[in-house]
């Protein structure tokens, strides 16, 4: 099932694989915005958690909480691929001509057939 969406994949035209590489520079121009946001915010945060303990330290009351921003400390995202973009349309296709797979099969399958179209 995957090493024919692999094999779709790789005999694309360029002019084929076109929107989806749109897709994936768009989401690349997302992402860079969103790490731009994210690490202002860790910044700021990384200031005022100094300005705070520097603040306490200097007098004798009690050390107050620094609260932080949540999404400053979540796990980094990255842009999506072209193929990412390019799976997710093929993917019904693929599990429509093979409906006994499980989920995780497919997924399985999925990054057995990647692999297999990234070799030389």
């Amino acid at each position: 099932m995957l090493d024919a969406l692999g094999v779709r994949w790789k005999a694309l035209s360029t002019e084929d694989k076109a929107p989806y590489d749109e897709l994936a520079l768009a989401d690349k121009t997302r992402f860079k915005e969103q790490m731009a946001v994210y690490n202002e915010k860790k910044a700021v945060a990384a200031a005022l958690e100094g300005d705070i303990i520097h603040q306490n330290t200097a007098s004798t009351k009690k050390k107050s909480a620094v609260k932080k921003d949540k999404s400053v400390t979540k796990k980094k995202k990255v842009a999506t691929s072209a193929y990412v973009y390019f799976r997710r349309a093929m993917r019904s296709t693929v599990e429509e001509e093979n409906p006994v797979l499980t989920s995780s099969e497919v997924l399985k399958e999925l990054g057995t057939c990647f692999n297999l179209t990234q070799q030389p």
